[in-house]
Parts: structure tokens; sequence; C-alpha cells
């Protein structure tokens, strides 16, 4: 298996580290596929353009791409890309950027056919689920929203209840093949440092094809795989998240999944209830331990009935 990707590089401004034999083998990949298309704009004689109309957003690509290259004579790449009124466009000859990053939904624009330099622009058409109320974690007094698939709606919610530039995200790529984006939050100052360098460590360390949800993580970084107890806690709430957040503790996020991770934890916090925060402190401090009271019993009079 391949290791994970480790983060991104930035190159300045363009890159060779691709042979004309791997970027054509990439391209027949590419074109393998029936919704790659590859064309050349505005004439027989401009640029040759190339993506995927599943991953793309058309109506971005006519009205702040092709509107901005019709009106104007043909230019080399690095003069396109000052005329183009977008972000984040890249000029790379570096296979895994161009790889990953028309995967992710953006233009590759070449000056010539056979040209290894591309100009990458992202388009993404998104297809995201709305905000909705938490299912697993429903709460009646409180927040009602929940976290959804998107990586950066997720980072948004948190962002929003915790303005502090003290609240750091870490994103690396898990999956040798997937590629899912995946981020540690923690707060800077709060939590503690070497329990951050463990879990990023342990994530660097995952070797698997494909990462779909949180839950395989949780079960990649744990510190004793074949224990019956979670040790991370699974949260749907970007509230709770937020509060333990403030505590010291750490979060974890994938793409892809509506649940984040929530460590390190003890076992009084496999007792407690997000709820019990609105109410008062001694009755919420009762509750939790009426549950572990409830627990005790329940462990001491099964062993009581244990044939001996």
């Amino acid at each position: 298996m391949v290791r994970l990707f480790k983060g991104r590089r930035e190159m300045d401004p363009v890159s060779f580290q691709v042979t004309s034999k791997d970027f054509k083998e990439l391209l027949k990949k590419f074109k393998a596929s029936n919704d790659f298309l590859t064309f050349q704009f505005p004439n027989d004689d401009g640029y040759i353009i190339s993506y995927f109309n599943s991953l793309v957003s058309a109506q971005q690509l006519h009205e702040q791409v092709l509107a901005v290259m019709s009106n104007q004579p043909k230019k080399v790449l690095k003069q396109l890309k000052g005329d183009i009124p977008m972000e984040d466009m890249k000029l790379t000859a570096d296979l895994k950027d161009i790889q990953r990053l028309v995967l992710a939904g953006s233009i590759m624009i070449q000056y010539k056919q056979d040209d290894e330099i591309c100009l990458l622009i992202p388009c993404v058409h998104s297809v995201k689920r709305q905000i909705s109320t938490p299912e697993s974690e429903y709460t009646v007094v409180g927040s009602k929203e929940a976290f959804v698939e998107s990586l950066d709606s997720n980072l948004n919610l948190i962002r929003n209840r915790l303005p502090t530039p003290d609240l750091q995200s870490k994103e690396f790529r898990v999956g040798s093949i997937s590629q899912t984006r995946i981020a540690v939050l923690y707060i800077d100052g709060v939590v503690n440092q070497q329990i951050i360098k463990t879990v990023i460590q342990r994530i660097e360390d995952i070797e698997y094809d494909t990462i779909v949800d949180i839950s395989f993580v949780s079960q990649m970084i744990t510190d004793n795989r074949n224990s019956m107890f979670p040790q991370l806690i699974d949260t749907e709430r970007p509230d709770h998240l937020a509060s333990v957040l403030s505590e010291g503790k750490i979060g974890i996020m994938l793409d892809g999944s509506p649940h984040a991770l929530v460590g390190p934890n003890t076992i009084i916090s496999f007792f407690s209830s997000f709820e019990d925060y609105f109410q008062i402190w001694n009755l919420g401090t009762s509750f939790r331990l009426i549950r572990l009271f409830a627990v005790l019993f329940s462990v001491l009079s099964s062993l009581c009935m244990w044939p001996f």
C-alpha cells in the first residue's frame, strides 16, 4: 500500500517533476472515462481545456473562465492566470498536483496539446446536504445544528462558535486511493502539545486504501484496538465539539463524514450528556452521579447473581 499523502507543496511558480511519458499516461487514464472532456477554446488554435464534467460547475466555467478567455488574444498561461479573477489557481507541471486537483474539480488548461505545464483553475461543483437538526444527540434546549458531510461546512460551524486565532486546524490526506481530507482541531495554549503530536503522528502512519468514514480513523489511532470500551467520543453537534475544544481536548473531522471524534477522554466523559451543560451545575452533576451509580449497581448485581 502507498503511504498517506503528506500535505501540499507549493511551487513558485512552476515545478518540473514529470516526464512527457508520465503525463501522457495520466491523460490516457483520464480520457478513458466518458465524463472527461477535452476541447480547444476559443477556436481550433486556442487553449486545450480538459476537465471532468461531473466534478466541475458549468456555470462557473462559462461565466468566470471561458467568458474572460473569449474576449482576449491567446496568451501564455502565466499571463492568462493574471487575467482570470479566481482564487487558488495553480500553474504547475507536478504530476501529483495535476492528478489531485483535476480529480478534485479543477479545470486543466494547456497552451499547446503536448505541454506538460498546466494552469489548474478550481471550479468545483459541490453537492452538499443542508445543515439539519441532530439525530443521535438531540436536546430540547440548545443548538439545533448538526454536522454535515462537507468538511469546509463543518469547519465553518466550529469557527463561528470559536472566533479566536488560537483555534488551529491541521489538515492531512488519508487513504492511498481515496486521498480523503482530515482535519485535527485544537486551541493553541489550552491543549497539551504532546497529545497533538501523538495524534498527528498516528494519522500520518495510517496505511489504508480508502477512508470513507471517521469510524475508520477511530479504529486506527486508538491506544488499544482490541478494547471493548470506546476511547474516543463520537459527536454530531458542533456546539459539543466547540465546548470540549475550549476544555483542552482535540477534535478530528473527516471530509464525507457527518461526525467528529473527541479525545482524550476519561471514564466520566461517557457518563455525561451534553444536555447536562444546560442545567444548573448541581442538577447536572447529580444526573452524572446517578448514571454512574446505576452502572455500578448493575455490574455488582450481575456479579452477585453469577454462579461461582
